[in-house]
């Protein structure tokens, strides 16, 4: 049973269906793969016209004999029609009818139903269809998912929840309190949080639970050199020794944000973050973008940036990992090396991974044998 007792899985990134993201997942070490359960958001695949190209991505990135949670990414939908009510391509449509909750969310069971490693994620936009879609949900046998966001905690949706799910009788569940984005100040509010899963698992004994959220920054202007705390391990390490009576996996976005940046076109500034286990390294060039007219010049810039994380203190050399193995051909302005902000978002995505999903183990104990090839 994936969420009754032995769990094997370490960490439960969420993360978007994105170039970068897939990306800094696919690249990392097969058995690492092993260890990760990750959450991903089922929309449109880039400029794809139907869904027939979202889950395949997900199983090229982890494998197809893995297991994965799927939710459904709402947020695809907005400001997507045109005046005409219209949306111009029909992955919309076949989105919205996953998000219809009639009959117990018919069309998301269906969905998953031919999509044999997907975990499914209860959807609570309808909280009167709850008992009979979780009841269709578990006849999948792979366990359920429910994930709460702020509004919901804030409302007590999660003790509704779990009054159903013991009224049900469901054991196979796993809960995911996701505080999207956080900042410092959140920290002090730890307590709160544990208290709030506390209240399921008094109902739901044993139960799983995640405790989710991001704070990498909304924003790097006005700074060329720095580091940022990783808040959401350190919230996590606080309830994870305050309530040890939890059973708590670490979740994250996966040092993506949650929010979405907009307005503001142009390339952004090139900049290369190197991840820690508690903390983000950044060097960016602090030149305006405008100066970096061509790729070459881009190119020249990354370079330059790779060169000055190699020489910090903080850089590893010994860790060979794709993320890493990117700077340093980056360094030498390699074809493969990051010549755009994605490649560098995937970077960093994928060293991240790689550092939490071994938080508890040092890393002088960690295999990383498997050489990278593209």
């Amino acid at each position: 049973m994936m969420f009754i007792g032995k769990f094997q899985y370490n960490y439960v990134p969420i993360l978007s269906l994105s170039p970068a993201e897939m990306n800094a997942i696919e690249e990392l070490p097969e058995k690492d793969k092993d260890l990760i359960l990750p959450l991903v958001p089922i929309k449109g695949w880039v400029g794809s016209h139907s869904l027939n190209n979202s889950v395949p991505r997900i199983e090229k990135a982890i494998g197809k004999k893995r297991f994965w949670i799927a939710d459904i990414d709402e947020d695809f939908l907005d400001g997507k029609k045109d005046k005409n009510g219209d949306y111009p391509r029909e992955v919309f449509s076949q989105v919205e009818k996953l998000l219809d909750s009639n009959d117990g969310y018919e069309n998301w069971y269906n969905f998953l139903s031919s999509h044999e490693m997907a975990i499914p994620v209860a959807q609570l936009s309808d909280i009167n269809q709850l008992p009979s879609q979780l009841e269709r949900l578990s006849t999948l046998g792979r366990g359920v998912v429910v994930r709460f966001n702020p509004i919901h905690i804030q409302s007590d949706i999660h003790v509704k929840v779990a009054r159903i799910v013991k009224l049900l009788q469901l054991t196979n569940v796993f809960f995911i309190f996701d505080y999207e984005q956080v900042n410092k100040t959140h920290v002090q509010f730890f307590e709160k949080m544990g208290l709030e899963a506390n209240k399921v698992n008094a109902l739901i004994p044993n139960a799983k639970i995640a405790i989710s959220c991001t704070s990498f920054p909304l924003g790097f202007a006005g700074y060329d050199n720095g580091e940022n705390p990783i808040t959401e391990r350190l919230i996590f390490n606080k309830i994870r020794r305050t309530f040890s009576g939890l059973n708590l996996v670490y979740s994250d976005r996966g040092s993506a944000r949650a929010e979405r940046i907009n307005g503001g076109g142009g390339t952004p500034a090139p900049r290369i973050d190197y991840p820690l286990l508690n903390d983000w390294r950044f060097i960016r060039h602090n030149a305006d973008s405008d100066e970096l007219v061509t790729k070459e010049d881009r190119v020249s810039a990354y370079a330059t940036l790779a060169k000055k994380v190699m020489l910090a203190e903080y850089w590893e050399s010994g860790l060979k990992l794709w993320g890493t193995q990117v700077i340093e051909l980056t360094a030498k302005r390699e074809k493969l090396g990051i010549n755009n902000p994605a490649r560098s978002t995937a970077v960093r995505i994928n060293i991240h991974l790689y550092k939490q999903l071994h938080y508890d183990t040092p890393l002088g104990e960690i295999d990383t044998d498997e050489e990278w090839v593209d």
